[in-house]
């Protein structure tokens, strides 16, 4: 059995995957790292470039490399910003 999650795309990294919102499926026991590679796989080296300088949100958490994911996510990707 897989679990989904719904990636959501913001600035740059939007632009660079051609979509603001996709949903994905892993296997049960993925982790965030994973579904990086699955992204990248997908979308290809300048959206993987992109996506490692993005910070992962989920239910208004920051997520990290070694994170399991849980089915039916909304995880928010989005670039660093600048300004003042």
């Amino acid at each position: 059995m897989s679990k989904t999650v719904l990636m959501r795309y913001f600035a740059g990294i939007a632009d660079t995957a051609g979509i603001s919102q996709e949903t994905v499926e892993l296997s049960p026991d993925a982790t965030v790292a994973d579904l990086a590679n699955t992204l990248s796989a997908l979308h290809g080296e300048q959206f993987r470039l992109n996506l490692a300088v993005c910070a992962l949100i989920s239910s208004g958490r920051r997520l990290q490399d070694d994170d399991p994911l849980l089915d039916g996510a909304e995880i928010d990707a989005l670039p660093p910003f600048a300004g003042g």
